[in-house]
């Protein structure tokens, strides 16, 4: 596969070539929009473990503070009280963080900014034909002139005009005025 990428005013395109066709795509600018997203995404779940995990140990502290609440009375469950303070403590900015996240992902749903994916290809025989066609045109063309040329001169005719120039002995075609080189 050979290509390069090169910007346009809707971004990073791409033309390459893979298995005999020319391809134009912007699949690397969909890649740099979804950046952001992803990372947002990651961020999201490292706070979904750290919420989960922050509650187990609440959850844990409370069972231990529930089996004896007398003791708490007496202060001998400050251990788990404060275990599940520093939990709650701790789950309030990750739940804010991740009330934001979610707003964002809201945002982000309602209008994507991921480019739609554009992408063209064509066999690039029909490139190398639609490129030759000119330069066989040419060609074609040079051809014509030197056989007609060649023609008219073994004929005894003016390489001009074609008129018959048998018996004219001037050198000088007497219907155009072309010097004759024969």
């Amino acid at each position: 596969m050979d290509g390069f990428s090169f910007w346009t005013s809707q971004g990073l395109q791409e033309l390459r070539t893979r298995n005999g066709r020319l391809f134009l795509d912007n699949e690397l600018q969909r890649q740099l929009d979804r950046q952001p997203l992803e990372k947002v995404e990651r961020r999201y779940a490292a706070l979904s473990t750290t919420l989960s995990e922050l509650n187990r140990q609440e959850r844990e502290a409370t069972a231990e503070w529930q089996k004896d609440p007398d003791r708490f009375k007496q202060g001998g469950a400050a251990g788990a009280v404060s275990r599940m303070v520093d939990a709650r403590l701790k789950t309030e900015p990750a739940m804010m963080e991740l009330m934001k996240m979610q707003r964002f992902v809201v945002k982000w749903a309602r209008k994507p900014p991921v480019s739609p994916p554009a992408s063209r290809s064509m066999t690039l025989h029909l490139i190398l034909t639609a490129t030759a066609a000119l330069p066989m045109a040419r060609l074609v063309s040079v051809l014509l002139v030197a056989s007609r040329a060649s023609q008219r001169r073994r004929n005894g005719q003016c390489l001009a005009c074609g008129y018959n120039l048998t018996g004219n002995t001037s050198g000088v075609c007497s219907e155009c005025g072309t010097v004759s080189t024969a």
